[in-house]
Order: C-alpha cells, then sequence, then structure tokens
C-alpha cells in the first residue's frame, strides 16, 4: 500500500459520516453545475456508469435520472458504506451499489475483484474531486478505458491549476494542486479516450469548507471532495478534497469538467 493511499484512506474513513453535512452546500452547487453539463459530457438515457473514487455517490446522484445503473468502486472503506446507505434509502429508478477496491494499483493491473463481466462495458465512468490525489493519473484513466465500451465516455469533474501549501498536501494524500486543459488533455490521449476531448470550467467557483481531522487541521473538502467521491487509489480517494488552511476557513476554487470519447 503506498503512503498516499494509506493517508487517503485513513482521512476519508474518519470523516464519511460527516462528509456530506460538512460540505452541504459545495456538494449542492456541484450537483447544479454538473447536472447542466450532462449534455456537455455526452449522458444518455438508459447507460450504465462507472463512478470511481465515488466517495459518498456524488456523480451517481446527479446521473441517476439518465442512467440505468451506477457502480462505485472506493478504497475507503467508509466512503462505500455511506454510498449504499444513501442508494438504499433513495427512490430512484435507477440501481446504485458502491463496492470496495482499488483500480488504480500499478501492481494489479487486473485485480480479481472487478474481473466480473459487471465491472466492464460501461457507457460512461467518471472521476468526481478525486483526480488530485491520484499517484498516477495516466494509469488511473487507462484502467477505466479498458472498462469502457468502445465510443464510452470518461470525464472528470476536479479542481482547475492552484497553488497550495506542500506540507498540507503531503498531510492528506493530495499528489496534484489542480489541472490545465492541456494535461488532461494529454493524459485522455494517451489512454485512448482522447476523441471529441472537450474541457470547461464551471461557470461559478466553488467554496469548501475545511474540516478538522484528528489533531490536523483541516482538510478540506475532501474532495471529494464530493464527491464523491472517492478517493482511492492509490489515489487517494475520491472524492476529497481539501481545502486546506486553517479549519473553519472557506477556500474558493475553479473546478473544471472534462470530458473525452473512447476510440
Amino acid at each position: 500500500m503506498t503512503d498516499v493511499l494509506s493517508k487517503n484512506q485513513a482521512h476519508f474513513n474518519e470523516i464519511a459520516v460527516k462528509y456530506d453535512q460538512q460540505f452541504a452546500a459545495a456538494i449542492a452547487q456541484l450537483e447544479t453545475q454538473i447536472q447542466a453539463k450532462l449534455d456537455f459530457i455526452g449522458v444518455k438515457q438508459r447507460s450504465r456508469f462507472l463512478d470511481y473514487a465515488c466517495g459518498t455517490g456524488m456523480l451517481s446522484r446527479v446521473l441517476a435520472k439518465n442512467v440505468k445503473e451506477s457502480i462505485g468502486i472506493d478504497v475507503t472503506e467508509n466512503m462505500v458504506k455511506a454510498y449504499n446507505a444513501q442508494a438504499q434509502n433513495e427512490d430512484t429508478s435507477s440501481s446504485r451499489s458502491a463496492f470496495l477496491g482499488n483500480l488504480g494499483d500499478p501492481s494489479d493491473s487486473a485485480p480479481s475483484a472487478f474481473s466480473d463481466a459487471k465491472f466492464f462495458d460501461f457507457d460512461i465512468a467518471g472521476v468526481g474531486l478525486a483526480w488530485h490525489h491520484f499517484d498516477d493519473c495516466g494509469s488511473v484513466a487507462k484502467r477505466l478505458a479498458d472498462r469502457l465500451k468502445p465510443g464510452g465516455v470518461l470525464f472528470i469533474v476536479d479542481f482547475s491549476s492552484h497553488e497550495m501549501d506542500a506540507e498540507h498536501a503531503s498531510s492528506h494524500g493530495i499528489t496534484h494542486h489542480g489541472f490545465s486543459k492541456d494535461q488532461i488533455k494529454s493524459i485522455f490521449e494517451e489512454a485512448g479516450v482522447g476523441r471529441d476531448f472537450a474541457f470547461e470550467e464551471l461557470p461559478k467557483p466553488i467554496e469548501f469548507n475545511t474540516i478538522q481531522s484528528g489533531n490536523e487541521g483541516g482538510h478540506g473538502h475532501d474532495h471529494d471532495h464530493g464527491h464523491g467521491h472517492g478517493h482511492h487509489h492509490h489515489h487517494g480517494q475520491d472524492h476529497r478534497h481539501e481545502h486546506e488552511k486553517a479549519p473553519g476557513k472557506a477556500q474558493v476554487k475553479r473546478v473544471f469538467i472534462a470530458r473525452g470519447s473512447k476510440l
């Protein structure tokens, strides 16, 4: 287990129960703005959706009315529990379920836990506010591309490039200080999902409160941030992003959506 992964698991396991409540305002803003971009992403009715680093399920909730099935995967046990608890309590026409695991482990390119046919041939795969927690974004993109149908869509929601305290980032399993359009485009193209690539910043910046984990000052939002959440893989999960300065101080960040289709 990498140091980044272990930090993300510990942090998100601790805050999973309070995640949605702590970041309710930011999650609501994100869900509204992502909902308005479903045509841009290329979401079609009755699709199958892979929600990676799913966290509590932000992206699955946004797509619930458009997809017939959402499968979440996250490296954090308590986030998976939170996702499944919400899915059981909500009355939707789509099926939603999350599983504990890591598709981004460099030492295991074909994890046996996800060898079943139901974990392949997705129409859409998405990662919500977890990309900046991954050690190797290119490897994760390729693993997700492998699970898409030909012509399937990969999309990510994450932070635009920004400055951040290096010590705070390290302690919270953050490996990237946001991304530029060119960085994401290169990752998508190398993973074989660069067809019809598009990148847009959400029209309104998102304000995240910080959260205190253990004796540390807080992480911000986690990433999951909502999203869903998720975090993992060697990445760090989900969701989560941090926003990361003194506990209780809000951080305002620009968020983008990038999408591309499998060749």
